[in-house]
């Protein structure tokens, strides 16, 4: 762990962790001297029907009750593009054939959830005319999320509202005839492709003026267009929940205004008619295009049911490509963007976090940012995970090469986490320097719990000591069980 995360954890952690009376340790042997009495060997993981969550105050639950800590990637940077898939097809794949090799590579990196972009663009690229192939691709994608025991945030994908301005998302038709646009095209290079999304005069503002204003019903066939999604996709087992809209520009509007109306009524009405059409399910969004360098973010909190606020963050001097970690602004900036979520009482997931496969210092950078995420319990989605040739506007963030190896950075964003506990989390922290991973839980449940422990950073044969509770380690799944009496505090440490 990094010395700034260190110092956050001791300001948010002060105190010592207090055990209740009845307190064991699996460093003590049993009669013969050969067991260790509190390694269980019949503990199973359990088997749940589905990745669903809902939202229970500041924390995502289960369907067994058990506290969820959602991390994972974003797939990503080469779905923005035709065919609208995550990775490239080789020797003659099947969608399903490729879903499958992906989410594997996923599953192999610690990956419990993925927020999987979905196309507007590709789901109704005429108006009123929805291309059923399209959405048997994404569900084939679900069906390997799942087979690989990941869940999917569905996230309408758009940046700089569509395809003919070197963004994504919309389809053409939702640009209207009044907008002059050309062809899609990904070649504006990384950042540029960004720029007219922050000119309040630019064809990109004016697009999306169309659909804060209900231009042309626009507004109304995005909620029809949710409804749809929504009944085809809630049912599925590897649906986590649904992401209304990425990074939206504010268009002309005033971004006071934008973020204390507009955005907030905006979520509400999506949020309300995914949740109509699918049930209890999970909603995220974050704030708008342009709040993800770190500054205070000023929206009003949505007044909807199951709400997971959802920021992002990339951290400004890093972006710019120098390489050069302000521990510091690091920590100041992933405050603001996680700092709503803490007054609204509400989840947060950082949707997106990374840079670009230039940056020398990009492993202790991912580092740092993942020590304050665990020291705030904060889910974390990492932009990106594509595998293919074609880069969009020339970013290239993926944890994969263009072959589908891992990055040489990789293994830095592969830690140990607790997945699902059946309890209450008081705190966790991974040291990559020592190879070290502590758990503090209390009021735990009747469930056993699952905590993911990456085999390449602590071997096949760990040093697990526990207080207060029974476990099981499962090599071949990289996941430690944990059982506790229920109301029972526990703690567990982890050792190469």
């Amino acid at each position: 762990m990094s010395a700034i995360a260190k110092r956050l954890g001791e300001r948010i952690w002060r105190g010592a962790f207090v055990l209740g009376l009845a307190v064991v340790s699996c460093e003590e042997t049993a009669d013969d001297g050969t067991t260790d009495p509190f390694e269980d060997p019949t503990l199973e993981p359990l088997e749940t029907t589905s990745r669903h969550v809902t939202v229970s105050g500041d924390r995502l639950l289960d369907e067994a009750g058990r506290e969820v800590l959602l991390r994972g990637y974003c797939a990503g940077n080469r779905a923005k593009m035709p065919p609208f898939l995550p990775m490239e097809l080789v020797d003659g794949q099947t969608v399903a054939e490729g879903a499958d090799t992906f989410f594997s590579k996923l599953a192999a990196l610690g990956a419990n959830t993925v927020r999987l972009t979905f196309s507007w663009e590709a789901f109704e690229p005429t108006r009123g005319e929805r291309d059923a192939a399209y959405l048997a691709q994404y569900s084939a994608m679900l069906d390997a999320a799942d087979a690989h025991g990941i869940g999917v945030i569905v996230d309408f994908h758009q940046d700089v509202f569509a395809s003919p301005f070197c963004g994504d998302g919309f389809p053409l038709w939702a640009i209207g005839e009044e907008i002059p646009h050309g062809e899609p095209h990904y070649d504006c290079g990384y950042p540029n492709w960004s720029l007219p999304g922050l000119d309040a005069e630019s064809d990109v503002s004016a697009a999306y003026d169309r659909l804060w204003q209900n231009t042309d019903g626009l507004q109304d066939a995005m909620e029809e267009m949710w409804r749809a999604v929504a009944r085809e996709l809630a049912g599925h087992p590897a649906v986590v929940g649904f992401e209304v809209i990425n990074e939206p520009g504010a268009g002309s509007i005033p971004r006071e205004t934008f973020e204390a109306e507009t955005l907030p009524a905006f979520i509400e009405r999506m949020g309300s008619a995914i949740r109509e059409e699918a049930g209890d399910v999970a909603v995220f969004n974050g704030g708008r295009f342009g709040d993800a360098v770190g500054n205070e973010n000023e929206l009003a909190r949505p007044e909807l049911p199951g709400f997971v606020f959802s920021p992002h963050y990339y951290n400004p001097v890093i972006s710019l490509g120098l390489n050069s970690i302000d521990a510091p602004a690091i920590e100041e900036g992933l405050g603001h963007a996680l700092a709503p979520a803490a007054q609204w009482g509400v989840p947060v997931l950082l949707g997106e976090f990374g840079t670009h496969n230039d940056i020398t210092v990009k492993a202790e950078y991912l580092d740092l940012v993942l020590d304050i995420l665990d020291l705030h319990h904060a889910h974390a989605t990492l932009w990106d995970a594509s595998i293919g040739t074609q880069l969009w506007n020339s970013e290239d963030f993926s944890v994969f090469t263009s072959q589908g190896d891992e990055q040489p950075w990789a293994s830095s964003v592969v830690r140990p986490y607790p997945r699902a506990v059946s309890g209450r989390v008081e705190r966790f922290e991974w040291n990559a320097e020592s190879r070290r991973f502590e758990i503090h839980v209390v009021e735990a449940g009747d469930a056993v719990s699952e905590i993911y422990l990456p085999v390449r950073h602590l071997g096949t044969s760990p040093s697990v000591t526990v207080q207060g509770a029974r476990y099981r380690f499962l090599s071949d799944r990289e996941l430690l069980l944990v059982r506790a009496e229920a109301g029972a505090a526990y703690s567990v440490v982890v050792t190469r």
